[in-house]
């Protein structure tokens, strides 16, 4: 027995100074009886089955490491030997946060998981209403996924599948714009501002949803962003723009050619 310590329920011994044993059959912890060290048992439950069978269910030492279901000496803050189905961390204002506070951390609270650098804009934004996802400092994200770069890399193909089999689509009508709607669209190249929490260096190409958006609407969309509502365009009707356009450039040159042809016989 060590030193001010205290051994309760079945068969247990505290061997450590001023240590609290309960519960039955415990496993000592090899330690100094006179003394307080940071690696002292303060508190040791027991849950062995006998003499031979000696096990702790938990430990707590000075230092404030915990372990459970382990009968050594815990070398972290929280040590946990065996396995686990459920963790249930219940705080309806606060948050939970694994790594460094100053550093590199991750933040799970009520609403989204973050991986973020003291605090800063997060790197990865997991949100849990809606389901959208951030990579890169992009703040909350406003789509399902949003990056913070204009890259992304697949092994394969550059393209993205889209479900196009007939059997999953109705209400299906021509669509019909091509040349002249075509032709009103002004290609610009830009930088993005502070604003839009992009990288500001890169100049890219594209079109200005405002304009766009007197053109074919159905290719602008409101998103929300830090509170506030802004466009974003979707180019993807513009493929088939550009392939009625085509194929209307086609019919004139196609009516040229005939012309030609009847001028030349004369």
């Amino acid at each position: 027995m060590g030193d001010f310590s205290t051994s309760t329920g079945r068969s247990n011994y505290a061997t450590g100074y001023s240590t609290l044993v309960a519960g039955m059959y415990n496993d000592s912890i090899i330690t100094r009886q006179t003394a307080v060290t940071s690696s002292t048992p303060l508190l040791i439950i027991g849950n062995g089955n006998s003499e031979i069978d000696r096990t702790n269910a938990l430990v707590v030492l000075k230092n404030g490491n915990v372990a459970i279901g382990d009968n050594g000496n815990p070398v972290n803050k929280l040590h946990i030997t065996g396995t686990i189905n459920n963790v249930s961390l219940s705080d309806n204002s606060g948050m939970m946060t694994i790594g460094y506070t100053s550093s590199t951390n991750m933040v799970i609270d009520q609403n989204d998981l973050q991986v973020r650098n003291s605090g800063a804009i997060s790197d990865l934004y997991l949100q849990r209403l809606g389901g959208n996802v951030g990579i890169g400092n992009t703040g909350v994200p406003a789509y399902q996924l949003e990056l913070s770069t204009n890259s992304a890399g697949k092994p394969g193909t550059n393209t993205w599948t889209i479900a196009s089999d007939l059997r999953l689509k109705q209400n299906i009508n021509p669509y019909t714009q091509g040349l002249q709607q075509l032709m009103q669209i002004n290609p610009v190249t830009y930088h993005y501002n502070e604003k839009s929490g992009f990288d500001t260096k890169p100049e890219y190409v594209g079109i200005i949803a405002q304009d766009l958006q007197k053109i074919a609407p159905y290719m602008v969309s409101t998103v929300k962003r830090n509170d506030a509502d802004y466009l974003g365009v979707d180019n993807g009707a513009m493929t088939y723009m550009l392939i009625n356009a085509v194929k209307e450039q086609q019919e004139i040159i196609e009516a040229l050619k005939k012309r030609i042809e009847v001028l030349e016989r004369k």
